[in-house]
């Protein structure tokens, strides 16, 4: 009967302690400020019954590490009967810091269960220390505290990652360039925008005759526990089509969470969050 079988699954259990091998995978597990880490996990069980649905955490020194906003820090887990990647959630991560020489530290993922709590294996990541002639966003010498944003940015639209290099004249005109997700690797397209005293606001143009793009708007902010990081955060990125029969802006405020928004001359096709996040000068 229904009502036996959690108690069918406790007697189990005690006959056969649940066991579970969890293993890390971060590639590489080299990350830099332009390169962060994603983290692939893998879960073989080692026993007679299924491991029970359960949560999964990353351990991780919040001293070196900061974890990706649109990634948590946990996510439940559906029983495993068998070896498989736990595609459940995913862990992206940046360093906190840039080291002034290599540096390396620790993480590790815990499984806790109804019937027991599961620890990975360790993995040991590697911060790699500034670039000669990096060139990171800056305080200007205005004295009016307002940042330059010229500089290497790590980017995530929609969870795919790359990277952003941008140039902001004394008209706080942007130009640059970025590259986005595996399949766009060496391909440099154009940034084009401008910032006010708050928000960021962009084309990342997605094809070389410009009838493709990303808009991107967002507030760019740092924060007391992370005075050397500048990020872009609440913020949205719209697909958009080159659309000449578009003539009105679609009014959003606040602009996030994000929405359905058309621009003049360009249609929305899809939408998603965006982040990005750059070291700043001291």
């Amino acid at each position: 009967m229904p009502f036996f079988e959690p108690l069918k699954n406790d007697f189990l259990h005690w006959i056969y302690p649940e066991k579970v091998d969890i293993t890390l995978d971060c590639g590489t597990c080299i990350m830099s400020l332009s390169q962060p880490i994603s983290i692939l996990i893998h879960a073989t069980p080692d026993a007679s019954t299924p491991v029970e649905k359960g949560f999964l955490k990353l351990d991780y020194d919040r001293s070196v590490f900061v974890l990706s906003k649109d990634t948590p820090s946990g996510f439940n887990t559906a029983e495993i009967a068998e070896s498989r990647m736990l595609n459940e959630g995913r862990f992206v991560l940046y360093p906190k810091q840039i080291p002034e020489k290599e540096y390396q530290s620790t993480m590790s993922i815990t499984l806790k269960t109804k019937y027991g709590e599961h620890r990975s294996n360790k993995v040991i990541v590697t911060i790699l220390p500034t670039e000669p002639g990096y060139v990171t966003p800056f305080l200007d010498s205005t004295g009016n505290k307002q940042y330059d944003l010229s500089g290497e940015w790590i980017i995530e639209i929609d969870g795919k990652q790359g990277q952003m290099q941008i140039s902001q004249n004394k008209k706080a005109k942007i130009t640059g360039k970025f590259s986005l997700g595996t399949t766009e690797r060496g391909t440099e397209k154009i940034v084009d925008g401008f910032k006010d005293g708050t928000t960021f606001r962009a084309w990342l143009y997605r094809s070389a005759d410009k009838t493709k793009a990303w808009r991107v708007e967002g507030p760019y902010i740092t924060k007391a526990e992370t005075p050397n990081l500048i990020e872009i955060t609440s913020a949205c990125a719209w697909a958009v089509v080159a659309d000449r029969s578009i003539t009105q802006n679609t009014f959003v405020d606040p602009i996030y969470p994000c929405k359905a928004r058309n621009f003049v001359g360009w249609r929305n096709t899809s939408y998603s969050t965006f982040y990005a996040v750059a070291r700043t000068q001291p």
